[in-house]
């Protein structure tokens, strides 16, 4: 099984330091994924590339977060990664 790895600070699923740290894809959503890739300065990627890279939740700030009733976080719709 490969390991999820945040593509920005390289913190990797599994391994120290990763403890509630929660991994999200590129949106899918053409608009929204130039937003992402222009704030994090993300030039040259493939096409598809939406679908393998994955950023961590320590790029996002806290009121990004949602939590449902069963306890689970979601990354709120339209919500951004912290510019590097």
């Amino acid at each position: 099984m490969v390991r999820q790895k945040c593509f920005l600070c390289k913190v990797e699923a599994g391994k120290a330091g990763s403890e509630g740290i929660c991994f999200h894809r590129l949106p899918a959503n053409e608009k929204q994924r130039e937003k992402w890739m222009s704030l994090l300065e993300l030039t040259g990627l493939e096409p598809q590339s939406h679908k393998v890279v994955r950023i961590c939740s320590k790029n996002f700030l806290q009121q990004d977060f949602t939590t449902d009733s069963s306890g689970r976080t979601w990354l709120k719709s339209g919500a951004v990664p912290k510019p590097i």
